[in-house]
């Protein structure tokens, strides 16, 4: 029997061995370097979380602040929606093109739920256009008015006496506050 320092250079067991460790050495330096890089890479995931839940934090007052505002606002406009749909009044075009005169039966539901969408989406974004629901589409060469803040969009519609009509198709209001759409400048 003979030891490790024992067997000659030439010996095919020892040159198994040796191409082994060889092999396991490149192995292990390749784990070593793809360690690293996943190490960098969860650092740098860390990092973005970290500012991302910081960014979260500043905001999240004001996003709940909304969606508080869009509730109260989609419960009134429930409220009022069904007088509007019964009443002895036309709906305005916009309504009868894009949602038809009242739901389908079967799905009533889901047809209310779009329609408070559409409604709401109007009332936010101040749409005035009387033939296309959602209005014109904006012009994509100004920048976005992000950060601006909504009339009306904490406690609602300032007017007790708003119906769903005249939120629906503010062209029955008149004067110089009239809504206007938030890219018409």
């Amino acid at each position: 029997m003979t030891c490790w320092g024992e067997s000659p250079a030439g010996d095919p067991s020892r040159k198994k061995v040796e191409q082994a460790f060889t092999k396991a050495a490149a192995e292990t330096r390749k784990g070593q370097d793809r360690i690293g890089r996943l190490a960098e890479s969860a650092e740098s995931a860390q990092a973005e979380l970290a500012a991302d839940n910081g960014r979260r934090a500043k905001v999240a007052t004001v996003l709940e602040a909304g969606e508080r505002a869009r509730t109260r606002l989609r419960v009134r406009l429930r409220s009022r929606l069904p007088d509007a749909l019964t009443g002895t009044d036309l709906l305005p075009v916009w309504f009868t093109t894009a949602l038809g005169p009242m739901g389908p039966p079967r799905r009533a539901e889901e047809w209310l739920e779009t329609a408070l969408d559409v409604l709401s989406y109007r009332v936010t974004y101040q749409v005035t256009d009387p033939v296309l629901a959602l209005g014109s589409a904006p012009d994509t060469s100004r920048a976005p008015h992000r950060g601006r803040t909504v009339q009306g969009a904490e406690t609602g519609p300032a007017e007790p006496g708003i119906t769903v009509r005249s939120l629906a198709c503010p062209m029955v209001q008149s004067g110089p506050d009239r809504v206007r759409p938030p890219w018409s400048g």
